[in-house]
């Protein structure tokens, strides 16, 4: 008998053979690098409708080596959903993918036997999750050979071992888990109307970016026009300035002419126009170009 809610498995089977039938809930939609929505709502949707306690919470893991993100994003909200000390007084460890055939146990013991492994994980997990106890932790050789006398007892002193856990394990009440339940809907809901005002907000800072962009480029166009104009403005002065001094010279000019006779007297009346008519005639010669050429 099997209850599927997409990332959430709800399984009734029957424990080492016995009449008494056990509730599994496999949260296969778990493995990933981010616990998403569906997977949370499966799970609180399974625990419902499916069951009234939980007496046991089997942490698989593949290697005792690390604990990836997934599984900590997950442990942490097992801990929310159950409160911490309920969820770690039930709970145990389950190491798969180490071969439990006495050769492979042998191996890996000239390393780092596997009850060292078992201890490594648990020092980890005690302090990440800072714990005061150590999680019963076993190694569960789910492919063992059914063949082989050894692998066969490794593979049932782990199953009663588990079965010694449910035994003594008073489970976990999930009344909580209705008001996790509760939260959870009303945090997707101020999920959802955070998400709107934020698109909102999105489309105003585009627009106030838009305008912002056009005052610039007005800004600059106008810094490129005045730069402009004050490169006229010099040409214009340096254009009437000598236009002026052509002036001053052809006046000097005729007035040697005039009174050659005296070349010093010439020269002298010659510097006095010149600064006469310099300052007098600058600001017509401005005139007069600035109406041509402006």
């Amino acid at each position: 008998k099997q209850w599927y809610q997409r990332r959430v498995r709800v399984l009734s089977v029957n424990f080492l053979g016995k009449k008494k039938r056990l509730t599994l809930i496999d949260t296969i939609g778990f493995n990933t690098t981010t616990i998403n929505d569906t997977a949370i709502t499966d799970l609180i949707v399974g625990l419902k409708d499916q069951c009234d306690k939980i007496h046991l919470f089997g942490i698989v893991v593949d290697s005792p080596k690390r604990i990836d993100s997934s599984l900590k994003e997950t442990l942490e909200l097992f801990e929310s959903m159950f409160g911490k000390d309920s969820f770690w007084e039930n709970a145990c460890v389950i190491i798969t993918n180490l071969p439990q055939s006495q050769e492979m146990i042998e191996r890996r013991a000239r390393g780092c036997s596997d009850e060292e492994l078992k201890a490594e994980f648990n020092t980890v997990l005690k302090k990440m999750f800072d714990l005061s106890e150590d999680v019963s932790t076993l190694i569960i050789d789910a492919h063992y050979d059914g063949s082989n006398k050894f692998e066969r007892t490794q593979f049932k002193n782990a199953m009663r071992e588990i079965s010694g856990l449910l035994s003594k394990s008073e489970g976990t009440n999930l009344q909580n888990v209705n008001e996790v339940f509760g939260k959870y809907e009303g945090l997707q809901d101020d999920i959802l109307r955070l998400g709107e005002e934020l698109n909102v907000e999105k489309e105003r800072f585009e627009e106030q970016r838009k305008e912002l962009k056009i005052e610039i480029e007005k800004a600059f166009q106008l810094q490129e026009d005045l730069e402009e104009e004050r490169r006229s403005r010099e040409n214009f002065e340096r254009m009437g300035v000598a236009v002026a001094v052509v002036v001053v010279v052809v006046v000097a000019g005729t007035v040697v002419v005039l009174f050659g006779p005296s070349i010093l007297i010439a020269f002298k009346l010659a510097i006095v126009w010149l600064i006469k008519l310099g300052w007098c005639f600058l600001p017509i010669v401005m005139e007069v170009i600035n109406e041509v050429f402006g």
